[in-house]
């Protein structure tokens, strides 16, 4: 069954996960990114990120033909229609548009509506732009979310379905080589954690020049350090006298 486009919010068709209902623009004002990153941060009604490897099909149908292979990081554009999977295994595939005017359908996990950013440090979801209000919820250093706008020095944004909320601006870049970065090196990173995690990631990234690069080799260095710093008997041990006694 298609759903028509409604009039509603970003925040609350994000809050929703994303139903298929056409969101209404954001009409917060525009705001500046994240000074590390010096990249904008504005608000993308009707844009969708991809955080995960997905297919564009001609139908909603997993079985239909597939158009295109979307990767991590591309942003597609939300047509307006959805329609239930006629699996009957409670998912729902979205009408969009690739960035090279195709048009398809494509399942509904992995795509977060918003602007395509990326988050340089671990953060915490605040439920409102305040500090005064934390969520339970930590993202993750690397992670691509959905930008839904900006209010004082916080970005709204969208990790998934069951997380949308608040980060501070700090955090938060829109820089194509951040994006990109984070785009390789996500699935390198998803099953490792600490040292092993940063040695994965920083292996996947083609080049080194993203400010999410930089980022995590510094964290690999301040650990490494930390492991030298804990032996310090080795770090200052000197050789053994071997004067014979007189």
């Amino acid at each position: 069954m298609t759903l028509r486009t409604l009039s509603l919010s970003v925040a609350t068709i994000a809050l929703l996960g994303f139903t298929g209902c056409k969101p209404k623009a954001d009409t917060t004002s525009p705001a500046t990114a994240a000074e590390v990153a010096n990249a904008s941060v504005t608000a993308a009604a009707d844009q969708i990120v991809v955080t995960q490897r997905t297919a564009v099909l001609a139908d909603h149908d997993a079985k239909s033909k597939q158009l295109a292979l979307v990767q991590p990081g591309e942003a597609m554009t939300f047509l307006g229609d959805s329609a239930d999977s006629p699996t009957g295994k409670n998912e729902q595939f979205y009408k969009v548009k690739l960035s090279d005017g195709t048009e398809g359908w494509a399942r509904n996990y992995g795509l977060i509506l918003g602007q395509a950013g990326v988050l340089l440090s671990e953060v915490i979801l605040y439920q409102r732009p305040t500090t005064l209000s934390p969520t339970r919820q930590k993202l993750r250093l690397g992670q691509l979310v959905g930008v839904l706008g900006s209010q004082d020095d916080f970005i709204h944004v969208s990790a998934s379905k069951w997380q949308t909320g608040w980060v501070e601006k700090a955090a938060v870049s829109t820089d194509g080589n951040d994006i990109l970065a984070a785009a390789l090196c996500q699935s390198a990173m998803a099953k490792k954690t600490g040292k092993d995690a940063l040695v994965a990631g920083l292996a996947a990234l083609q080049g080194k020049s993203s400010t999410l690069a930089t980022i995590l080799q510094a964290k690999l260095d301040s650990l490494n350090g930390s492991a030298v710093s804990q032996n310090p008997a080795a770090d200052s041990a000197t050789p053994a006298d071997t004067t014979k006694p007189q």
